[in-house]
């Protein structure tokens, strides 16, 4: 059932993000507003017919969403410089963070499942100074 198929994914990011000296919190569904801290959200995207309630007939769409919010005061003297010093931060917590999520297919080993990461949605700077992707994955069984 797909409600697994997150539950698995969000168990394996958490062991990442605890490997890699990270805490972050990893949820199921999106939030409904602006995270003030690092934050990722696991939610279900389409699906095939019969998905649903089963991945049978092989496919789910899966979004991660990583937020991160830089925790470096902003600093310069122009507007540029201003936006720059706070957008900057966020893009590399935001890359350091995807980084740990693309490092590996998200079922590792697992002999039923296989993620494919599909592409990355971004956030078009709307929420400065946190920073957000969207991560697109299917999910297939073997």
């Amino acid at each position: 059932m797909w409600p697994d198929v997150l539950d698995a994914i969000r168990a394996e990011l958490q062991r990442r993000f605890t490997e890699a000296g990270e805490s972050v919190p990893v949820y199921l569904g999106a939030s409904a507003g602006v995270p003030q801290v690092d934050q990722v959200n696991i939610v279900r995207g389409r699906s095939v017919r019969g998905t649903s309630v089963s991945c049978k007939d092989n496919s789910l769409v899966v979004y991660i969403e990583v937020w991160a919010n830089p925790e470096r005061e902003p600093e310069g003297d122009s507007d540029v410089e201003y936006e720059n010093s706070r957008t900057l931060p966020g893009y590399e917590r935001l890359a350091a963070l995807t980084k740990i999520i693309l490092a590996d297919d998200l079922y590792g080993s697992d002999p039923v499942y296989r993620s494919q990461y599909v592409e990355t949605l971004p956030d078009n700077d709307a929420f400065r100074p946190v920073c957000a992707s969207r991560l697109e994955f299917k999910v297939t069984m073997r």
